[in-house]
């Protein structure tokens, strides 16, 4: 074949076998079967809490903490300690007295709410690897805190300000002491 230009040009070629028929057009997906379950008895909300609960739902039930887990305070109160007057007794006692401060601690925690080590043992503690109590008793102030549903201004990272020298610990035993005084006294606690 030539064309306009006297240029040849060759046919199109042939299909060898059948010619393709074009596919029918795609059919919509049939519904899905209908659900079991029934549908809440609620319009769908957008992300906005509900405002209370749908009609025929019991209200939920009063928490109640989980088995073994002791309730929030249920032993005596603490002492508030004056800060000054502990930092004055653990420096004339040549830190005696912070050994006594540590079981007496230990021992108010473990006998109010029913955690932590106790007087002995947190004792023990103190006397074997004593930078082992700068963590856990701002740990267990802050848990018994929480159990009692206050917020808490120390918890074990509190530990950290051993690290600064000389001035570390007692901005520990400023920060510890003060917020055992402020939860034993909102507790009831004189002192």
């Amino acid at each position: 074949m030539t064309d306009s230009s006297g240029s040849w040009n060759p046919p199109p070629p042939q299909p060898s076998g059948p010619v393709p028929q074009p596919s029918p057009a795609p059919q919509p997906a049939p519904a899905p079967p209908a659900s079991p379950y029934p549908t809440a008895p609620f319009p769908q909300q957008s992300f906005a809490p509900h405002p209370g609960y749908p009609p025929g739902y019991p209200p939920a039930p009063a928490y109640q903490p989980p088995a073994g887990y002791p309730a929030a305070a249920r032993g005596p109160l603490g002492r508030p300690r004056g800060i000054g007057v502990s930092i004055l007794l653990a420096i004339v006692t040549l830190g005696i007295y912070t050994y006594v401060w540590t079981w007496k601690t230990h021992d108010e925690i473990k006998r109010h709410a029913g955690l932590g080590v106790g007087g002995p043992l947190g004792f023990v503690i103190y006397f074997v690897v004593s930078p082992v109590t700068y963590f856990l008793l701002p740990s267990e102030v802050g848990q018994m805190l929480a159990r009692a549903g206050h917020t808490s201004r120390v918890s074990g990272i509190t530990g950290l300000w051993i690290l600064l020298p000389l001035l570390g610990p007692l901005v520990w035993f400023v920060k510890v002491q003060g917020q055992l005084n402020d939860y034993w006294r909102s507790q009831g606690a004189t002192g």
